[in-house]
Formats: C-alpha cells, sequence, structure tokens
C-alpha cells in the first residue's frame, strides 16, 4: 500500500513475505497452457506506419548493448543462448532503438527455469520469449513484427508451426496469443516442490479453446 502522498510503497508484511517464500522455496502449483500456431496463418491488420520505420534482423552478440537499457540482467543469459545453433533472436528495431524482440527454438527446447522440454513436434519451433519496448506499445509495432515473422523469417527455417506455453490465469497472454491466431491444444499441471520441478497432463475444460476467442471482445 502507498501512503497518501504517493512515496515508496509499504513493506510486504510478515505474512505476504513468508507466503512468498513458501511458494518460492517450498510448495507451488500452477496449470501452463500449451498453445499452437500454424506459420501459414495470416496476422491480423495494424501497424503500418511504425512497420514502415521498422528494420528487423537476427540478433548477433554485438547486439548485446542493445539489452542492456531493458534487460541488463539478462544479457548473460542472452549471449549464451545465441550460441545454441538451435535458437535464435530476431530484433525489431525503429528509428535505431530497439523496440520489439522474440526468441525461437528450433525443435524440443529444455526450459533451464521450468526444467521441462516442451517439444513443438515435426518442422516446429517454441516460441520462447516475445517483448515490446514500453514507448512501442501502441500503434501496431507487435502486428507489423509479426506480419514479417510469421510471413518471411519463420519459413526461411523451415517452420511450419509454433508451440508456446502461458498460466492458463494469465489473460494478458491469453489475449494476445489468440490474436496471432495460437489455439490451445493441452494443459499441463507445473508443481515445484522443494526447487524440484514437477510436470503432468491436465484435461482441459470443454469448451475451453474458445476461451481465448471470447476474451478478444
Amino acid at each position: 500500500m502507498s501512503d497518501a502522498g504517493g512515496g515508496a510503497s509499504a513493506r510486504p508484511s510478515l505474512a505476504a513475505r513468508v507466503a512468498r517464500a513458501w511458494r518460492r522455496r517450498v510448495w507451488f502449483h500452477e496449470l501452463l497452457c500449451l498453445a499452437r500456431r500454424e506459420v501459414a496463418l495470416p496476422v491480423p491488420a495494424g501497424g503500418e506506419e511504425l512497420g514502415a520505420r521498422l528494420v528487423m534482423r537476427r540478433a548477433t552478440a554485438a547486439d548485446a548493448p542493445l539489452w542492456q537499457e531493458s534487460w541488463a540482467a539478462k544479457v548473460p543469459w542472452y549471449l549464451e543462448r545465441l550460441r545454441d545453433p538451435q535458437q535464435f533472436c530476431w530484433l525489431g528495431l525503429v528509428d535505431g532503438r530497439l523496440a520489439v524482440h522474440c526468441w525461437y527454438a528450433l525443435g524440443p527446447y529444455r526450459d533451464p527455469q521450468l526444467r521441462h522440454t516442451f517439444d513443438p513436434g515435426p518442422d516446429g519451433a517454441y516460441f520462447g520469449e516475445g517483448w515490446v519496448h514500453a514507448d512501442f506499445r501502441v500503434g501496431g509495432l507487435a502486428t507489423a513484427f509479426n506480419r514479417r515473422i510469421y510471413g518471411e523469417v519463420l519459413p526461411a527455417f523451415g517452420v511450419k508451426q509454433v508451440l508456446c506455453y502461458y498460466a492458463i490465469d494469465n489473460v494478458p497472454s491469453v489475449k494476445l496469443q489468440a490474436r496471432f491466431g495460437f489455439k490451445e491444444v493441452g494443459w499441463l499441471h507445473h508443481w515445484r516442490v522443494l526447487g524440484r520441478h514437477f510436470f503432468a497432463s491436465a484435461p482441459m475444460p470443454e469448451g475451453r479453446e474458445n476461451v481465448a476467442a471470447t476474451n478478444l471482445r
């Protein structure tokens, strides 16, 4: 809670800190949704103005300074991922500024944080991370970027389908992935118990495949 003057937030209560420590170190459960998209599907219209100024290219180690502004702590990990021939990152720059990036892995991907392998299937890619700079989150930049990703970049790698995951209650992710044509194909239990991760398939409720489309309204 903030004070009336809008100062710094109060320190979390003891109960809140204990609950957070419990979730991080002792026991935590969530339901993940797996979603798939056919690369050949069209991307919605939009972003023409920003798209005309958008410069896209594959990231290299020389791009590390571009991530410093928003992702300084992740730069070492990004550089490590770039050394993996199965992974690649595509950058989108507007007027020389990093405006958007997306990470993909060709074939099965072992998530180092979840310690689980996500398999997109034959001729598939795993969509690991996408980000748009706060200064470019209006105007359709993500749409213009994804139009080229699905229309040009992924087909050049021979990719025909893309797999991603998100928490089922993450409404922004549900809306975003549905907007770009991802369809929910399954649920996955994720438990973290004393630092170890466990996974099991979960039944998807009848009609859940329509939730994303409903949430777009």
